[in-house]
């Protein structure tokens, strides 16, 4: 065969060849593979699926479940009213035991106090006038450096501190009066709660804080408060001094108190020890129930198991009378 007839022949195989590949195989040679991707479904009025119907209405964000608020007090167990109007509270009072409580933030607020509660300690501020702290589970406050006796122990009740509405009174110089017939209680008057400054006798806390301090500063805090009552009920009595500090340094019949004789009379009390001296001062319920001795348990005689009658042990204390 000629090399012209061979050149001839191999162009119409190259042409049959090509004629032969697809325009979608082609395209598979001259482009880069293109990378797959996922389909997406875009839904329309048409494809979208149907919103199912609502059989159940859209439930409310509940309450604390130990309180329910209110707006109408009459729904209250006890309502509140301040001079002649009924006060602006949003948290329901609660009756326990004869006792109504509110809630302090929910007062003090009312009352035109900056308030916080955290930590289960509450504290109020109303400018310069009145400072305000409160401790859940204590049944005294404090308040403008003064301790305040409650009556009961105030309680955490959701986040509120909830506290025997007669405190709140004595605080803010409130007079009380029970509405029986309408289950209503009337606060009328205000103003300032005097200073502990100037209502403690600096002397009378002084050294009542501190023989509290040198008895029982390992006490409970009932056993402190019955330790000071002692003290007070021998200043009421007519067979001691009248005042505190003769009472402590008594020598009529020897040294009243160990600690007059060690010197611990004049260790720096604890705060908490301070604290059950003003409320002694206060006026708080004799724990000792009238006792004018308290003993350590570990003195097995001596006058006062003699002569006298035991009414309390408290810890590390018994009291006679």
């Amino acid at each position: 065969m000629s090399f012209i007839k061979q050149c001839a022949m191999f162009v119409l195989c190259a042409v049959t060849v090509l004629a032969s590949i697809s325009p979608a195989t082609a395209n598979n040679y001259t482009h880069a593979p293109t990378p797959l991707v996922p389909e997406v479904q875009v839904e329309t009025e048409s494809n979208a699926p149907e919103a199912e119907a609502e059989t159940e209405p859209k439930q409310e964000l509940e309450a604390l479940p130990e309180i329910e608020v209110k707006s109408a007090q009459s729904d209250w167990p006890v309502s509140v009213w301040l001079n002649g109007e009924e006060m602006a509270l949003t948290i329901p009072t609660i009756l326990n035991n004869g006792i109504t409580y509110v809630s302090i933030g929910d007062f003090c607020r009312v009352m035109g106090c900056d308030i916080s509660f955290e930590g289960g300690v509450f504290t109020a501020i109303r400018g310069q006038e009145l400072e305000i702290s409160c401790t859940s589970g204590n049944f005294y406050l404090l308040a403008n450096e003064r301790a305040i006796y409650m009556g009961s122990e105030c309680f955490a009740q959701g986040n509120e501190l909830m506290v025997p509405v007669r405190a709140m009174a004595t605080v803010f110089a409130l007079d009380l009066e029970w509405n029986g017939d309408e289950r209503r209680i009337d606060l009328s008057g205000g103003g300032v709660l005097e200073s502990g400054d100037t209502f403690y006798n600096e002397k009378d806390l002084y050294w009542l804080s501190r023989i509290i301090n040198a008895e029982a500063r390992g006490e409970s805090f009932i056993g402190q408060i019955a330790v000071g009552n002692v003290v007070l009920n021998r200043v009421k009595s007519s067979e001691y001094p009248s005042t505190i500090y003769g009472v402590i340094f008594d020598r009529n019949n020897g040294v009243q108190f160990t600690p007059i004789s060690d010197g611990s009379i004049y260790l720096e009390p604890y705060d908490c020890c301070v604290i059950a001296a003003k409320l002694c001062l206060e006026g708080i319920k004799d724990y000792s129930n009238g006792a004018i001795y308290f003993i350590s348990d570990k003195v097995k005689s001596c006058y006062a198991t003699i002569h006298c009658e035991k009414v309390a042990t408290i810890g590390g204390h018994r009291f006679y009378a």
